[in-house]
């Protein structure tokens, strides 16, 4: 992973993430072993891309992965491009997503389509 003096910290990372694959168990048991084959996957990947590797930052990144990994205690990671108040589409009643947007004070889309729709 790492050349040099920073082999054995790589090794050690290495270690680590092989150890949290093998051990891993999911919140809902029944989660568990799609989360441990995503997770093999995971650091699998990384651990390739990053073979060769001499960059300090690299096996930071990867360490810091491992720790949130482990503090929320899910391999996936957080869908970023959602705001926080964002929900999934109810086609059939789309009342709770414009009371999200009304109380964000948002312009919404939503509201403007629907009001469109109901004075026809």
């Amino acid at each position: 992973m790492v050349g040099g003096s920073g082999r054995e910290t790589g090794l050690r990372l290495m270690k680590r993430a092989v150890r949290m694959c093998r051990e891993w168990r999911a919140v809902r048991p029944a989660d568990t072993p799609a989360e441990r084959d995503h997770l093999t996957r995971l650091v699998r990947d990384q651990f390739n891309v990053n073979q060769h590797s001499s960059d300090p930052d690299v096996v930071a990144q990867l360490s810091r992965r491992l720790d949130m990994i482990e503090h929320y205690q899910t391999p996936y990671e957080r869908p970023t491009h959602f705001a926080q108040h964002a929900a999934v589409l109810d086609f059939k009643n789309l009342s709770n997503q414009k009371r999200i947007h009304r109380r964000t004070g948002l312009k919404n889309v939503i509201d403007d389509s629907s009001d469109s729709q109901s004075a026809q």
